[in-house]
């Protein structure tokens, strides 16, 4: 009837918040969207930072921290990168993470006998929690470049990697490099999907570039060695095993190591295979965190690196792989991209239009 759509033009009309559903599932969604709002402001963010400027590998990277505060009311801790070390040193945890590195080991697709190494990546998962429970915050990041400069992964033979996984697991936001434009796209999607969501590196896969010879890849476990068209590479070494949903069976995965010499856990899973669907939202928020760049995707293949960044989904992009990445450039976004399972195109819009955040949709 026509009475829902007066009261709230009125109440619009009258500068107060007030929406309009025609139905019960368009009220769930609906629901769902003021949720995700609530829990964005409920977002408090662990920063192990190298100092108080943006990130050296990320020069996009959102500096304004109070900004985001004001307009969506997420709170950060930020503390140097180095106090965490000094937690792991405190701990006495050795026994709980002996037996998470077993657990992982023993629930892994392929053999991977490293169990000193991943349990000293774990001894660093558990010192961020600690800190993460001390300054009541609820969500992660830390730069890399100036962490690895610093010699400390070396000497505590660990890197970040495994602790970004197994903190998105759980259904807390959790970006590599301290970038804030994709940490903030990480959690719009993860609360939107409920589910994990993996982030990377954008590169161009030209045609006929071989995968293995050209790019370094070591193996291909979806889609073919030499693509016949354009095609996006997202790689980094955090994918979820919880990508299909938190509410689902854990994808199948392999462990490795970022560094050559074998230490720094990752987890490696085939995200063209054994999925519930290979249709992907990707996205980033640009510099002022006013803007969410998003665009589906097909994912087309997947591929291993027994070392660094790995693994690597490639995706065909709607809209093209070029213009997507100029969009990135001209647009002021950068480059890390979110990517979760499943087309969020229609809901991040309908989000934005409720916390008033600009989502510029490539089709």
């Amino acid at each position: 009837g026509p009475t829902p759509i007066d009261l709230v033009g009125f109440y619009r009309a009258n500068g107060l918040e007030a929406y309009f559903a025609h139905d019960f599932e368009e009220y769930n969604d609906l629901i769902h969207l003021l949720w995700v709002r609530k829990a964005i402001a409920n977002t408090k963010i662990l920063i192990l930072s190298s100092a108080n400027e943006f990130p050296v590998s990320v020069n996009t990277s959102n500096p304004d921290a109070f900004g985001l505060f004001t307009k969506y009311g997420i709170r950060n801790m930020r503390v140097p990168f180095r106090e965490v070390f000094d937690v792991m040193a405190q701990m006495n945890c050795q026994a709980e993470a002996d037996q998470m590195a077993e657990t992982l080991i023993a629930e892994a697709v392929a053999n991977y006998d490293r169990a000193e190494w991943i349990a000293q990546d774990i001894k660093y998962y558990l010192a961020v929690r600690e800190m993460m429970e001390r300054f009541d915050c609820n969500a992660f990041t830390t730069p890399c470049k100036e962490l690895c400069a610093s010699r400390l992964p070396a000497k505590n033979k660990c890197t970040p990697c495994l602790t970004h996984s197994l903190l998105k697991d759980q259904g807390l936001p959790s970006a590599c490099e301290e970038d804030m434009n994709v940490w903030m796209a990480i959690m719009v999607l993860m609360y939107l999907g409920n589910r994990s969501v993996h982030m990377g590196n954008p590169m161009l896969i030209l045609k006929g570039q071989n995968l293995k010879a050209d790019i370094g890849m070591s193996r291909i476990v979806y889609g073919p060695e030499v693509f016949q068209e354009e095609v996006l590479e997202i790689r980094h070494s955090v994918p979820g095993i919880k990508m299909q949903g938190f509410d689902q069976p854990a994808m199948p995965y392999e462990l490795g190591s970022f560094t050559h010499e074998g230490w720094g856990t990752k987890i490696q899973v085939n995200m063209g295979k054994n999925t519930i669907t290979r249709e992907v939202t990707i996205g980033r928020f640009d510099r002022s965190g006013t803007k969410m760049l998003v665009v589906r995707g097909e994912i087309v293949g997947c591929a291993f690196k027994e070392d660094e960044c790995s693994p690597a989904v490639y995706l065909r992009i709607d809209g093209g792989v070029r213009e997507f990445r100029h969009a990135l450039a001209d647009g002021g976004f950068g480059h890390h991209l979110a990517m979760i399972y499943g087309d969020f195109t229609r809901a991040v819009k309908a989000l934005g239009k409720i916390m008033n955040f600009e989502v510029i949709v490539q089709q």
